[in-house]
């Protein structure tokens, strides 16, 4: 069984000494709260070595001593071999074709895209990271507009799945983004850039 917590990435992790936000303060208690709660086999995360940069995992720092724990994100190079195209070349390949588009559709396009063609690489690829670990109780922490797909896959997998929180650290902003892109797939299931 998977549990799945969606947040803004900014909340998964500190710079060694920084003060937490509230932001992090509530995640942070959030996924404890969920490990008293489960008792879970695996803590996983999409996050990479890379892509933390020195940083702390907050959920590295509750798992540590207490369950497995492992960062299931691609780092570059891995981004590479799977052909995973980023939501910032992506929304450089839709300005060259379309200069005429302004900003703000420019970033729906490219996260819808993103959403509908490249997020799958990426989580077939968090799949294959936690092989070979017990999954059978499994908080699985991802950016907020994965977790509707990420349950599609598992489910397609024979994997049951629940979500424990939707938002976690999301802006407005972030929230208003992810609500158009899903709007423009469904009006364009098959969109992409050339």
């Amino acid at each position: 069984m998977f549990y799945l917590i969606g947040v803004n990435h900014l909340v998964q992790s500190l710079k060694g000494g920084a003060t937490p936000t509230p932001e992090n303060l509530y995640y942070a208690s959030c996924l404890a709260e969920a490990i008293v709660r489960l008792n879970p086999t695996l803590v996983a995360e999409e996050e990479s070595r890379e892509s933390l940069r020195g940083r702390i995992s907050i959920a590295e720092a509750l798992a540590l001593n207490r369950v497995d724990h492992v960062l299931c994100d691609p780092e570059k190079r891995e981004r590479k071999a799977i052909g995973y195209r980023c939501f910032w070349d992506l929304q450089a390949r839709i300005y060259q074709e379309d200069r005429g588009i302004s900003d703000q559709e420019c970033e729906v396009r490219a996260t819808a895209i993103e959403i509908a063609r490249e997020f799958g690489k990426r989580e077939d690829y968090w799949l294959v990271s936690t092989k070979g670990r017990d999954l059978s109780t499994t908080i699985f922490v991802c950016g907020d507009a994965h977790v509707d797909g990420f349950r599609k896959r598992l489910s397609d997998r024979g994997i049951p799945s629940e979500v424990l929180a939707r938002g976690v650290g999301m802006t407005p902003e972030q929230r208003e983004l992810i609500t158009e892109a899903n709007l423009l797939l469904t009006r364009e299931p098959n969109i992409d850039v050339v």
